[in-house]
């Protein structure tokens, strides 16, 4: 079974192959919309484009871009979690706002995805 293992919250799961993102997160409590958007996303359909989450390199473990992704201007890393299914371990960040704890031994460049800019 793959590994999907969420580097802001740290925990990590097994999950059956070709299991949607967004179904993972939800199953296991971890926390893909903020604000409103608990209560108002779409539900999986990947019009509110509100399950945003970054997968770091490698990504061929999980589904290519769908349309409804570059529709909402998905680009680099970032990939919306409703529409892509884990193929393979992936690791993947929630927030890149959030809190960072990285793990030992983790590199420093995991603290931040590359398609993130921070605001000066």
């Amino acid at each position: 079974m793959p590994k999907v293992r969420f580097l802001s919250e740290q925990v990590t799961f097994d999950v059956p192959l070709h299991t949607p993102l967004r179904d993972v997160a939800l199953q296991q409590n971890v926390e893909l919309y903020r604000g409103m958007w608990t209560h108002f996303n779409c539900r999986g359909n990947g019009i509110c484009g509100r399950c945003r989450l970054w997968v770091l390199p490698p990504q061929n473990h999980v589904t290519t871009p769908s349309l409804r992704e570059r529709f909402h201007r998905v680009k680099g890393t970032m990939r919306l979690a409703c529409q892509m299914t884990v193929e393979g371990d992936v690791d993947v960040r929630t927030r890149p706002m959030g809190p960072t704890v990285l793990q030992p031994g983790e590199p420093e460049s995991l603290q931040r995805p590359a398609s993130y800019k921070a605001e000066a």
